[in-house]
């Protein structure tokens, strides 16, 4: 979705589109950032709260595919 909304603001760039759209871009833009961080956060503790999950995450990290 944040990609979609990043889309739709370059795309506003290059055409003149009202100030309420461009107003209307930003703020989903940053809202979207938010959950995302929130969300982030929360898996992270997960994560940490789980030690046997902590371990496969970090293996996996170690060990892309």
């Amino acid at each position: 979705m944040l990609q979609r909304e990043d889309n739709r603001m370059e795309k506003a760039g290059f055409s003149a589109v009202p100030e309420a759209v461009s107003q209307s871009i930003s703020t989903m833009q940053t809202n979207l950032k938010q959950q995302i961080g929130t969300i982030t956060q929360e898996i992270e503790q997960h994560i940490d709260r789980h030690p046997d999950l902590k371990k496969t995450v970090l293996y996996c990290a170690a060990y892309p595919v």
